[in-house]
């Protein structure tokens, strides 16, 4: 258990964006397939918001261009949105 303070300091630091529900949210059913899947899809964003640098620049090392011929990159892409 979290001291009162510790709480607080959470909630102000991102936790309210991740319990706090869509006002649409407000009276669905918590177990509700539509909840479940805007939550996952909010935590996936906020998780590829985070890491997109690092997951683009290791996708680029993954390509290993330099061992590989020179038109490698037009059969071998990485895509990354």
């Amino acid at each position: 258990m979290q001291s009162r303070e510790c709480q607080r300091a959470a909630w102000k630091n991102g936790h309210k964006e991740v319990c706090k529900p869509f006002p649409q949210e407000a009276s669905m059913d918590p177990s509700s397939p539509e909840r479940i899947e805007n939550f996952i899809d909010k935590q996936l964003s906020r998780w590829v918001d985070t890491w997109k640098w690092t997951l683009y620049a290791f996708g680029m090392l993954a390509l290993d261009l330099s061992n590989h011929p020179e038109d490698y990159h037009m059969t071998h892409t990485y895509v990354y949105t």
